[in-house]
């Protein structure tokens, strides 16, 4: 692999983690991060949006905790698909 090659692929690996970091890992919604960030643009005056929704789920602990973590992750699926 040349240099030209590997700087290449580091490029891309730099943008698949930093998209990572972005979008929530069980939710089609963005992370922690993102909405962060969204904010100081938003602060700014440089986003396209107005406003942020940040939520929780009342009673989610229980979900789990009877149901396994596996319905959990259904439900915060099924919201994150909802809310946009």
């Amino acid at each position: 692999m040349s240099l030209d090659e590997a700087i290449g692929r580091l490029e891309e690996l730099v943008a698949e983690v930093r998209q990572a970091s972005l979008t929530d890992d069980k939710t089609p919604l963005g992370s922690a991060l993102a909405l962060r960030q969204e904010a100081r643009l938003i602060n700014q005056g440089k986003s396209p949006f107005n406003v942020i929704a940040f939520a929780d789920l009342n009673d989610f602990k229980n979900l789990n905790d009877v149901h396994g973590h596996n319905a959990g992750d259904v439900a915060l699926n099924k919201v994150g698909e909802t809310i946009p």
